[in-house]
């Protein structure tokens, strides 16, 4: 299953909950992806966040982060240094996986300039 942006009002499998968020710091841009799922459900949640760069007419890596938990919630944070004058956003993308059975979330922060 794939949703977009974080809309989980339709209940999932596995996955209860999801949160994607970006800011601006003085050490660069940090981004910050959250995921919750049913706890009697699922055996282990992961994270991989994406920082893009719309760079060109299209949405490019500029950094990527990824948190792998042996429970049913994960956090992933980052932080990277990023050049001015680009737009930026954070795609996140979580697993939740019971045996072998997954399921899949993408979420995105709000795009802002840096």
């Amino acid at each position: 299953t794939e949703l977009k942006p974080d809309d989980l009002s339709v209940r999932l499998s596995y996955i209860n909950f999801t949160s994607t968020s970006m800011t601006f710091t003085s050490s660069g841009i940090r981004g910050n992806g959250y995921v919750m799922a049913y706890p009697q459900l699922v055996d282990d949640t992961w994270v991989f966040l994406y920082l893009e760069r719309y760079d060109g007419g299209r949405w490019v890596n500029a950094q990527i982060w990824s948190e792998l938990s042996g429970t049913y919630y994960a956090l992933c944070e980052g932080t990277a240094a990023a050049p001015k004058g680009y737009l930026y956003r954070i795609r996140a993308v979580y697993y939740a996986w019971s045996g072998s059975q997954y399921e899949k979330v993408t979420g995105y922060s709000g795009s802002r300039y840096y």
